[in-house]
C-alpha cells in the first residue's frame, strides 16, 4: 500500500470569506503530506486549534487584535501552518500586518496579491514563531492553542468563571481559571486549575467521579465519562465521549474513547472509536527519542520528542485490548482488531489484526460504516465528504486495490 498523496486534494488555495472583514485565503502547503494523516480528509486550516478550527481562530484574532484596521479590506494570504499565537500576532501588529513574510522560499503571510507581494520586500519569519509542521505539534502546542482560543470561547461559547459551583463539585485553584459555558453539566467531579485553566463548552458534561487537571478544554456537546482521569494540556473537541486515563492529548471531534485504557501524547482524528482497554505507549523503555512515521518522507523519522503516543486519522477504529507502540501513526479509514501491537505505521484503508494479515478495507463497507457512525450524531455523510474519501482511497490504491 502507498501513502495517500494529498496533492490530489490540496492543489488549490482555500478561501474563508466573512461579512465585514477582509477575505482570508489559505495558501497550499509546500509539503502536503507533512501533516499526514490528519489532513487527508480535511483542510489543514480546519484542524482544531483549541476551541475552534484554525480558520475560525484566525478570523477571531484578525477582528479583535487590531489587524483588520491595518489591512483596510484587502485580501489576506497565509499558510495554514502559521499559528495565531501571541508571538505571531505581536510581530504582525508591531511591524505592520501588510508586511510580507516567508519561511525560506515558502510564502507564509501577505496582504494583497501574492505574486506582487513576492516582487517587493519579503522578510524572513522570526525564529520564535511556532509552526504546525507535523501532527504531533497539535498536542505539544495544546496549551498555546487553549490560551490563544480562550477569547473565541468567551465570545462564542459565553464561558466565564461561575458565580458558584454545585456542592458536589470540588474546585482546586484560582476561581478565575475556571471557564464554564451555559448549558454545561458538572456532576460530582474534581477540577484542578493549579497547573492551568479549565474550559467547559456549551452542552458539555463532566460525569461523576472524574478528575481533571488543567490546562483542559472540553468542546461543545462532549462528555467526560464517570471515573475519568485527565491530565493537561488536553483538548477534547466537539461531540466526543472520553473515559479512562488521558494525558496531553487532542481529540479533533466526534470521536469516542468511552472506556478504560490510557491515551497519552496523542492526536485522535474525527469519527474515530477506540475499543475498551485500548492503550497507547508514549515512552520508550530506553527513554530515548521516539521515531514517528513522516508522511512527507515516507518513512520513520526522528520526532524530537521523548513522549509520543498515537496519531490516528479520521474514520479509523480499533477493537478491544488494542495496544499501540510509541509513535504509532494510523491512516484514515482503518479497522484494527485483536490484541497486540500493530505496525508503527498502519497505512490508510487498512483492515487487519495486530498479529498480521493486513488487507484493504473495502471502500464501500468503510463508507457504509461511516454513514452509520455519523447518523448516530445526526450528521450526514454529504457528497463532498464522500468524494474526498473516494479520492483518498484512489490515491492509496492507484491500481484499484483488491
Amino acid at each position: 500500500m502507498s501513502v495517500p498523496s494529498n496533492n490530489l486534494i490540496f492543489s488549490e488555495v482555500f478561501n474563508c470569506t466573512f461579512a465585514g472583514m477582509p477575505e482570508i485565503h489559505f495558501l497550499p502547503l509546500a509539503a502536503p503530506d507533512a501533516l499526514y494523516p490528519l489532513n487527508v480528509l480535511v483542510n489543514p486550516e480546519d484542524l482544531l486549534w483549541g476551541a475552534a478550527p484554525l480558520r475560525e481562530i484566525w478570523r477571531n484574532k484578525i477582528l479583535n487584535e487590531g489587524l483588520e484596521g491595518q489591512i483596510h479590506g484587502r485580501q489576506i494570504h497565509l499558510s495554514p501552518l502559521l499559528l495565531p499565537v501571541p508571538a505571531v500576532l505581536m510581530t504582525l501588529k508591531t511591524h505592520g500586518a501588510s508586511t510580507t513574510y516567508a519561511r525560506g522560499e515558502e510564502l507564509v503571510w501577505c496582504v494583497g496579491d501574492p505574486k506582487a507581494a513576492q516582487q517587493g520586500e519579503v522578510k524572513q519569519v522570526p525564529a520564535e514563531w511556532p509552526w504546525l509542521d507535523r501532527p504531533m505539534h497539535l498536542f505539544t502546542l495544546a496549551a498555546e492553542a487553549m490560551d490563544s482560543s480562550l477569547s473565541y470561547a468567551e465570545e462564542h461559547w459565553k464561558v466565564k468563571p461561575p458565580a458558584e459551583l454545585p456542592t458536589h463539585v470540588q474546585h482546586i485553584g484560582n476561581p478565575e481559571d475556571l471557564h464554564i459555558a451555559p448549558g454545561s453539566k458538572l456532576l460530582g467531579c474534581t477540577l484542578n486549575t493549579t497547573s492551568g485553566p479549565i474550559v467547559i463548552g456549551p452542552g458539555a458534561e463532566v460525569q461523576e467521579g472524574s478528575h481533571i487537571r488543567g490546562p483542559f478544554m472540553l468542546g461543545e456537546g462532549s462528555t467526560v465519562k464517570m471515573g475519568a482521569k485527565i491530565y493537561g494540556p488536553t483538548i477534547i473537541g466537539p461531540h466526543c465521549k472520553v473515559g479512562g486515563e488521558v494525558s496531553n492529548s487532542v481529540f479533533l471531534g466526534y470521536s469516542n474513547k468511552g472506556h478504560d485504557g490510557f491515551v497519552g501524547n496523542s492526536v485522535i482524528g474525527h469519527w474515530c472509536n477506540l475499543g475498551a482497554d485500548t492503550n497507547t505507549s508514549n515512552l520508550k523503555n530506553t527513554y530515548g527519542e521516539v521515531m514517528v512515521y513522516d508522511g512527507a518522507a515516507g518513512e520513520l523519522a526522528p520526532s524530537g520528542l521523548q513522549f509520543c503516543g498515537l496519531i490516528m486519522g479520521d474514520h479509523s477504529k480499533c477493537g478491544i485490548n488494542t495496544m499501540f507502540n510509541t509513535g504509532t501513526v494510523v491512516g484514515v479509514g482503518c479497522n484494527i482488531y485483536d490484541s497486540g501491537f500493530p505496525p508503527k505505521h498502519v497505512p490508510s484503508f487498512s483492515w487487519g489484526s495486530a498479529g498480521g494479515g493486513w488487507v484493504e478495507h473495502d471502500l464501500e463497507k468503510m463508507l457504509n460504516t461511516a454513514r452509520a457512525v455519523m447518523s448516530r450524531r445526526g450528521v450526514a455523510l454529504d457528497e463532498a465528504a464522500e468524494e474526498r474519501i473516494r479520492r483518498a482511497h484512489a490515491a492509496a490504491f492507484p491500481s484499484g486495490g483488491k
